[in-house]
């Protein structure tokens, strides 16, 4: 297979490193066991369609909708586990609210409580 640079596919390992860095920068998670497999889980699928994409795109020349993966990543995750609607706008306004007031992209210590509380309602730690 051709590397991303040629692709633009993002490798899996890749797309969930980057995925689980995120989450925890915009929430303040640090991901359990069943949030790790459930994360890799929706990377594979992402994965999967992203292969499927360009393999058509290849196959013929048609354009397709790409959706950046990790941000596809983090809205899946967060619908999943944490109920918040998968539209990318809702996920990118509770972005918005973690920016700090010094401007860093790290989880306010409010949506950093949120999450925590959530997590640990749903016994996920």
């Amino acid at each position: 297979m051709q590397n991303f640079a040629e692709t633009g596919i993002m490798p899996e390992e890749m797309l969930f490193n980057d995925s689980e860095e995120a989450i925890k920068r915009f929430t303040g998670l640090t991901l359990t066991n069943i949030e790790q497999a459930g994360l890799k889980k929706i990377v594979s699928e992402i994965y999967k369609f992203q292969v499927e994409q360009i393999r058509k795109k290849n196959e013929t020349g048609a354009d397709i909708d790409y959706v950046p993966p990790v941000d596809e990543a983090i809205a899946r995750f967060l619908s999943e586990f944490y109920d918040i609607s998968e539209d990318k706008r809702k996920w990118k306004q509770l972005f918005e609210l973690s920016v700090n007031k010094d401007g860093s992209r790290e989880a306010s210590g409010r949506v950093k409580e949120y999450f925590r509380r959530k997590q640990d309602e749903a016994h996920l730690i």
